[in-house]
Formats: C-alpha cells, structure tokens, sequence
C-alpha cells in the first residue's frame, strides 16, 4: 500500500482530520494510487469511477504531490462551468487547509479564454462612438455600466460583472486578438487580460474547460498558444470529449451569425460603418447582403421541408449567395483600410474584414461539401420570434484527429467520468476517441443504492 497516500487518504489521515464524517473508499484510493503510477510511468489512463468515489481528491492529490516533486505544471480540465467551481472554491481550498499543498510550491489559475476579459481601449472607442454604435437605452445603460464596473473591478473578467441587458455591448469591448494592438496600446499597463497571462505563468495547475483546451490545443498546430507548456493532463467529465472535439473541428453557420455580422457593421443608420465615414452606397449594399441572405436560409428552409432526412448528401443543394458577398464587404474595408485615421481604427477594420471572410469560407466549405470525411447537415430551432436555421459540418471520426494532435504527443493523460464504459468495457471510448495505449481501471460507487436511494415516480 502506498504509505503517503494513506496517510492522507487513509481513516486517520490529514482528510479524516479535517472532514467531519469522512468514510474511507478503497474505489478512491485505488482510482489515486494507479493515478500516480500513470504519471510516473507517462502512460495514457481512463478510470470509470461510479458516483461517491470522489473522483476529484483522487487526481487533486497526485497532481499535487507530482507538483510538490517536479515544479512541473500541469491541468484539469472540465466540461461544465460547475465542476471548475467546484474545484476552485470548494475542494482545492479544502485541500489547501488540510495541509496537503505546500504554499511555496503550488499556485492554481483558473484559465479564461480572452473574450471573457474587458478591453479598456474597445471601451474608450466604443464610449466615444456610442451614438454610431447603439440603438436603444438598455445598450446605452450597459455601457454606462461597463464604465463604472471597469474602474473598480481588479479582474476585469466577464464572470464579476452584474448581468447585462444585451451580449452585444460586451461584444465591442471585450477582448479579442485581432482587435489586440500589443505593446502598442496605451491602456497595455492596465490590461485585464495581460494580467491574467501573467498570473497563469505563475501558476502550475491550470483550471480550464474542454473547449479552451482545444482552442490551445489548435494553436500549438500553429506554434501560438494560449497556456503555458504543461506536463501532465487530466480530463474529467471525459464522457464529453469526442463532442467537443468534434464542434473544434467542424463549422457551424446560422442565419443568425450572419445577421449579427451585418448588423454590427450596419443597421438602421447604427453600426461600425457609419464611424468610417462610407457613402450611401455602401450601406445599401450591406442592405442589399442582408436581403439575399434571407432569401438564401428560406431556400435551406424550403429544402428541409422536401427532404425526409436534414443530412445534405450532395453539394450546392442551394444557390451560394451570401459568400461573393461578403468577400465584396472584406474588400470595401480593405479599401478603407488603406486611409485609416488611427492604428485604432485599423485594428478594427482588420477584425471585420477577417470575419466577414472567414464566414464567406465556411459558408463555401459547407455548400460545396470541400472536406473529406465530413458529414453535413443542418437544423432548424426557434429562438423568440424568429426560427434559428443551423448549416452543420462535422468530422465523421475524430479518432484520428485527437490521436495526432492529443495522445501522441501529450502523456500521460487522465480521462475520468461516472459513464465511459459500455457492457463494462471501454472499447467504444478509446475506438471513437483515438485511444490506443492506455491503462484502464473500472470502479464501482460506494453507495448501496438499495438502501441509500429513493425512486420517485411522478403520476
């Protein structure tokens, strides 16, 4: 038996100690002490832990005891905003208490992707273009708002601001990298998210949620990144892998994508355009683009109702309207562009020609059915008032993508969740998620269901 593991998982150990009514579970020692063994031996491991096992300490404890010995960094990553919670307020800190961290070792971030971080010099432009930008009172007030918060607020982060009317007002100040000027900006000082970067360095276990892991993940391919160099991965909630790798690989069009796009660049004599200074022919054509992209989702919409099934077997199965036209807006702002008035305004010149081409692309891909082993569909929800009509593009297997670019070069791994098997068997995780090399270990839950569970049927 490993003896530092019992000493603080053990009936009498430091957990015991500090958790009134703490049980002993032989299912959470074992799921950290073959944990352990994964990371010293860097070998892929998937553990099915059944619900009671406390599968959080047992891969909180052996990443801490790995940091406690190398310095090495490494991260937890999570589906739902939930468990990062979890993690954060409840059990790291409990940890933390029961004197399993050394302070002088161990640091934890929590890791946002930057749009969840206000920009003050968005803020500033966009305060000096209200009257071009917004519409109504309630878009005034949030920016109203956004102002004071941002002069008391020490994280300038989305998740401390009282909740806005609108997601559109936070859109033209949060932070983005296209919209990002670098050492050049002026408030680079005060930067809310430059701060942040700063504290994740000094941080060796990164908090962060799946979609943000394969964002970095993408960016590696590029040689860019969004967290530093790590050693050691867990997946929790690892049920939900193949889905969001399969949304990070695939493309996802709405009509209400593209109306966002071209109301934010004009509506109703209001938008980006109208601070450039443009002739009324330009905001006709973006009238003209808004119109034909109407009648481009009623024709997907007509075709949805022929068809029995929504998967589009064979390309251009609709007239392509939308995407010559946005490539024409790109090449208006590229105009534009060319005399800018202020680094400022070239920046955000630059973030709507970026994209309006990227969804021309994606558009194009989707009609044109350009990947190989993609398979395309599109649905139809309603969202208010309106119907929300979805063009899709997804990998058929994303096995071979996450064995490339995850298993290959990152060990060891951890994949943990309450559901991975089936029939007691993981062959149907690892076949559809590229897994090949791994340690595997299936663990029932402590409870006695008969006796500590009630079914309630609602008549």
């Amino acid at each position: 038996m490993n003896q530092r593991l019992e000493e603080i998982f053990g009936e009498k150990g430091l957990i015991a100690k500090k958790f009134p009514g703490y049980e002993y579970r032989t299912q959470q020692f074992e799921m950290a002490e073959e944990i352990e063994k994964a990371i010293a031996e860097e070998k892929h491991l998937v553990v099915e832990a059944g619900t009671g096992v406390g599968k959080s300490f047992a891969y909180l404890v052996p990443l801490i005891e790995y940091i406690n010995q190398t310095r090495e960094r490494v991260v937890v990553s999570t589906y739902t905003i939930a468990l990062q919670e979890q993690l954060i307020k409840n059990d790291i800190p409990f940890l933390q208490s029961a004197k399993i961290l050394r302070s002088d070792s161990f640091k934890v971030a929590l890791a946002k992707g930057r749009s969840n971080y206000l920009c003050l010099r968005r803020l500033a432009r966009t305060s000096e273009f209200q009257g071009e930008l917004f519409k109504n009172q309630d878009e005034f007030g949030d920016l109203a708002l956004l102002k004071e918060w941002s002069a008391i607020t020490s994280e300038g982060s989305l998740s401390e601001l009282p909740r806005l009317s609108s997601p559109k007002v936070w859109d033209k100040v949060c932070c983005q990298q296209d919209n990002c000027l670098g050492k050049r900006c002026l408030y680079q000082e005060r930067c809310f998210f430059k701060r942040a970067r700063k504290m994740l360095y000094q941080a060796n276990l990164f908090i962060v949620n799946h979609h943000l892991f394969f964002s970095d993940l993408a960016l590696r391919a590029k040689k860019q990144n969004l967290l530093p160099l790590y050693k050691v991965v867990v997946f929790d909630e690892a049920h939900s892998l193949e889905k969001v790798a399969s949304a990070h690989l695939g493309i996802e069009v709405s009509n209400f994508r593209i109306s966002y796009l071209l109301n934010s660049l004009y509506s109703r004599k209001k938008g980006f355009l109208t601070t450039l200074k443009l002739n009324q022919e330009v905001f006709n054509y973006i009238e003209e683009t808004r119109e034909e992209a109407a009648i481009f989702f009623q024709e997907v919409e007509g075709w949805m109702k022929k068809e029995e099934t929504r998967r589009v077997k064979i390309p251009n199965f609709v007239e392509e309207r939308v995407s010559p036209r946005l490539e024409a807006i790109a090449k208006i702002l590229a105009k534009r562009r060319m005399i800018a008035e202020s680094k400022e305004e070239e920046v955000e010149i630059t973030s709507y020609i970026k994209r309006s081409l990227s969804l021309s692309s994606e558009i194009r891909i989707i009609i044109n059915q350009s990947l190989k082993d993609y398979v395309y569909w599109v649905e139809e929800s309603k969202r208010g008032k309106y119907p929300r009509i979805t063009l899709y593009s997804s990998p058929i297997n994303v096995a071979e993508h996450l064995q490339e670019e995850l298993f290959k070069p990152i060990r060891p791994i951890i994949m943990t969740s309450a559901t991975l098997t089936v029939n007691n068997s993981f062959t149907f995780f690892k076949k559809r998620t590229g897994l090949k090399e791994t340690r595997e270990l299936l663990l029932g839950s402590p409870f006695d269901y008969k006796k500590q569970v009630k079914l309630y049927l609602c008549r």
